[in-house]
């Protein structure tokens, strides 16, 4: 794909997620939603996978160094041959001024 292809598929996307209400807004960013990310990969023609997730405690660490307890989780892009093409890991602690009272879901 190139530039022109891109930024034309990233109007479209912008218009779509617009339309269809799939951002919202925390903290002065637009963010999109799980559908926008959804729409995204039907898109491009690429999977998102969770490959992991776990709970974190104070034992997780050496010397016990979480403030409270959380999650990380690691998630993989697959296109259509299974194959990885990107992928991104995560942690969501606590003792994070965001987290600290949240729901667990």
């Amino acid at each position: 794909m190139d530039f022109e292809q891109t930024k034309k598929l990233a109007e479209e996307f912008k218009k779509v997620f617009s339309e269809q209400d799939m951002t919202i807004k925390l903290h002065g960013s637009e963010h999109v939603k799980a559908e926008g990310w959804a729409y995204a990969a039907w898109r491009l023609d690429i999977t998102p996978r969770v490959t992991s997730m776990q709970r974190l405690t104070n034992d997780d660490t050496e010397g016990g160094t979480l403030d409270g307890y959380g999650w990380a989780a690691r998630a993989e892009i697959v296109d259509r041959n299974d194959r990885v093409i990107g992928a991104a890991e995560a942690m969501c602690l606590r003792g994070e001024r965001m987290w600290r009272t949240a729901d667990e879901y």
